[in-house]
């Protein structure tokens, strides 16, 4: 199998781990709209952890895509590429701060990237 089908068959799989995010997202919905309503501490950890681990794994996602970038541009040093790797950089950067920040409870209001 040559490399660029590789990679196809490697982004359907984070296609279906987008799907699995998707599902979390509305789980963890469910229990922020309980924690507003009742101020349960527990319901507010589930929220809490589950976003933490979809934004976790979602920083995993950005990382292969700065790599892949990474390597596009080392293979072909177009303007393009270098546009796609800056981006990229740019996503991974918002998405550890925004990890960092769940992490360290930072903030109350949880917002939706």
């Amino acid at each position: 199998m040559n490399n660029k089908i590789k990679q196809i068959h490697n982004e359907n799989y984070i296609w279906y781990i987008y799907i699995f995010i998707s599902i979390m997202a509305i789980i963890s919905n469910i229990f922020e709209e309980h924690f507003v309503t009742s101020h349960n501490k527990k319901d507010y950890n589930y929220f809490h952890y589950i976003n933490l681990g979809i934004f976790v794994i979602s920083l995993i996602i950005y990382g292969y895509f700065v790599y892949l970038n990474y390597k596009a541009y080392l293979k072909n040093k177009k303007a393009n590429n270098i546009y796609n790797l800056f981006a990229s950089i740019l996503f991974f950067i918002a998405g550890f701060i925004y990890v960092y920040t769940t992490f360290n409870d930072s903030f109350e209001e949880e917002i939706a990237i």
